[in-house]
């Protein structure tokens, strides 16, 4: 987790709601293991010879990329039951992590064995085929980043961390519209949300039905609004982001009103650590 600077807490990564019921707590337990379904057709192997097809078209040589993600590139939660990457569960399962007793590791679960493919729309995981899971509104793939191009095709980017307890985290495939904090733009029923710690964002749907108000409890980045954040260590709320310095685009104004670089009568911006010195948030003074 992106950890606050001058006291403010965890920024709280993407909902794991968007795939199940996950905590945000110390320790998450995997939906129970089921079986019956039929095999999804989003394996792997499928995702890399569609993407070695992509490739040898824009005239990419496949060969010389990495044939396999390095041990633990895709996250920290260790493969012990099945293999997050290669996803060989059959039976419609899908290989998903979690953590047991404090314990990390991964286990063949029934989340879903639907139709849509990498990449394709989603609001929740039983849309999505085997081996794929619905974050931030797209059904994808879990990802490293050796293998972005092959896993995640084109378009996407393996850069979503997906928290499965405040300890442990692994990565997805995003593929949502990029976006300019302070500049709005984005469809209905999203909001513009940072990703990563460049300062870069992106069209996000809210993790649950809607977004919560500034100030309310939140338990996820994208439980919150348009240029907001979900900050707190013990009882996270959503704060607005603000403007600390010249950006490298041309959007929202410093002491400016809320949500355009500003922040609201008795707050004040104060820098974040893992984060673009431009880059604030909103802290009650």
């Amino acid at each position: 987790m992106l950890a606050r600077a001058l006291g403010l807490c965890s920024w709280c990564l993407i909902a794991a709601t968007s795939i199940l019921s996950c905590s945000s707590g110390s320790d998450s337990t995997a939906p129970t293991d089921a079986t019956g379904g039929s095999p999804g057709d989003a394996s792997v192997d499928q995702l890399v010879d569609s993407a070695a097809e992509a490739a040898a078209e824009a005239g990419i040589d496949a060969d010389a990329a990495p044939q396999s993600c390095p041990d633990l590139s895709w996250g920290n939660v260790p493969s012990t039951k099945c293999d997050v990457i290669e996803q060989q569960c059959g039976n419609g399962l899908t290989c998903f992590p979690n953590v047991i007793a404090g314990k990390p590791g991964t286990s063949c679960t029934f989340i879903g064995n639907g139709l849509k493919v990498r990449g394709q729309p989603c609001q929740d995981a039983t849309e999505c085929a085997q081996g794929l899971v619905c974050v931030m509104g797209f059904c994808a793939p879990f990802c490293c980043p050796d293998l972005q191009y092959e896993i995640c095709g084109a378009g996407g980017l393996c850069d979503i961390n997906l928290q499965v307890s405040s300890a442990y985290r692994v990565l997805v495939c995003s593929y949502a519209t990029p976006c300019t904090l302070w500049q709005g733009g984005c469809p209905p029923g999203q909001a513009c949300l940072p990703q990563g710690t460049d300062g870069s964002a992106a069209c996000t749907p809210p993790a649950s039905t809607a977004f919560v108000g500034e100030g309310q409890p939140c338990e996820a980045s994208n439980d919150c609004g348009d240029a907001q954040a979900c900050v707190g260590t013990t009882s996270p709320v959503c704060r607005y982001l603000c403007k600390l310095g010249e950006t490298p685009f041309d959007a929202g104004v410093q002491g400016g009103e809320p949500g355009k670089g500003g922040c609201p009568n008795g707050q004040s911006c104060q820098a974040l650590s893992d984060s673009p010195p431009w880059l604030g948030v909103c802290s009650p003074d």
